[in-house]
């Protein structure tokens, strides 16, 4: 599933991630690779705001509809 749909306070694992080199070398670089286990932890109209590990990064309705997660 997307990460927009994601329920809120679960933590999922993503799975894959379909983005341009640019954008997916720089969401690596924050931790968001696939393998790794994220918290959705509020969402807005799309919009979510995850956390992984102790860090949040927020992320709008676009971009968190190319993070595939279970």
């Amino acid at each position: 599933m997307p990460l927009v749909i994601a329920p809120i306070g679960k933590s999922v694992k993503i799975l894959k991630c379909h983005l341009d080199d640019k954008t997916s070398k720089h969401l690596q670089n924050l931790g968001l690779l696939p393998g790794a286990e994220v918290v959705v932890v509020k969402e807005n109209s799309g919009d979510v705001i995850v956390q992984i590990k102790e860090s949040r990064i927020a992320l709008n309705k676009q971009l968190a509809r190319k993070i595939l997660v279970a």
